[in-house]
């Protein structure tokens, strides 16, 4: 039971780092066509970007804090047609190298085994299988339509920029011209782009959301082409989770836009699911921190 539970712990751990870049992709924006001010034209790539058909993106993140600091690099495919998606994690822990492959379908996802510590103990399949919107739900993130765990989900809060928005410069990022801004999302203007229907969830989500934050401003830096697709994104925050104060960093590339690459999917044969056990394992989990944490 000792290991199972040990296994169930690492699961959870990383599941519960992938819930970090959660995001709606619901949500609308109103702005004036062709205006040229910072603001409108990162909220005009946000609409742009998240319109197409699939990408690809490379990430690195970062998480300090910590006793054990986390450092992990990210590739993948967002099919948005198909609702699919492929990534690639490597981790470095304790010294140890760790390659994860995760494949999704809506809310469902499949993690590879062989990249989780000790989860061949809890099945000899190749794929674990959980349900990412009833781990949602559970940490109260209910709010959260699109129910996906990707790092690209931090573009739809591009959509909440206000007029602070700044352009920097230019920069060529992967050989492709783009323009700098520095911009200023507001987590509370969020909520009323959210389609009504959604609203009350969501309302709740981004207040369990600020209060993990510690904020109701999240800061960004974002570099867009003359096609108005998002290139690449950074930001750098605190958070807190379990009482405990973090700091997440992360920068993302986004390219291969328009790809109709194939992601194929586990069959039921090769997965073993984990949704109510991992859901158990983290029903202690809080997030945010009390005033006087």
């Amino acid at each position: 039971m000792r290991r199972r539970a040990s296994a169930l712990a690492a699961v959870g751990t990383t599941i519960v780092v992938a819930l970090a870049g959660c995001g709606s992709s619901g949500s609308s924006s109103k702005q004036t066509g062709g205006s040229s001010a910072p603001g409108a034209a990162v909220v005009r790539a946000a609409d742009v970007t998240g319109s197409s058909s699939g990408y690809r993106f490379q990430a690195s993140m970062s998480i300090t804090g910590v006793a054990t600091p986390l450092k992990a690099s990210m590739t993948g495919t967002i099919l948005r047609a198909s609702n699919r998606s492929e990534i690639a994690l490597g981790e470095n822990v304790l010294g140890h190298a760790l390659h994860i492959s995760e494949r999704s379908s809506g809310t469902t996802y499949w993690v590879s085994v062989s990249g989780i510590p000790d989860a061949t103990k809890l099945t000899s399949k190749p794929w674990l299988e959980y349900n990412v919107g009833s781990t949602l739900n559970q940490l109260g993130l209910g709010g959260l339509p699109s129910g996906s765990s990707n790092p690209t989900q931090f573009l739809t809060y591009l959509k909440a920029v206000g007029a602070d928005a700044q352009k920097l410069g230019t920069q060529t990022i992967r050989g492709v011209a783009t323009t700098h801004y520095a911009v200023a999302v507001d987590l509370d203007r969020y909520v009323r782009l959210v389609p009504a229907a959604q609203r009350a969830a969501a309302r709740k989500t981004i207040r369990l959301l600020i209060s993990t934050l510690g904020s109701t401003t999240l800061h960004m830096q974002v570099w867009i082409d003359s096609h108005d697709l998002t290139r690449q994104l950074y930001l750098s925050f605190p958070e807190c989770v379990g009482q405990q104060h973090l700091h997440l960093g992360l920068t993302m590339d986004l390219f291969d836009f328009g790809t109709k690459a194939a992601i194929s999917l586990p069959t039921a044969a090769q997965s073993y699911n984990i949704t109510s056990l991992v859901n158990q394992q983290l029903s202690n989990q809080k997030l945010g921190c009390s005033a006087t944490s």
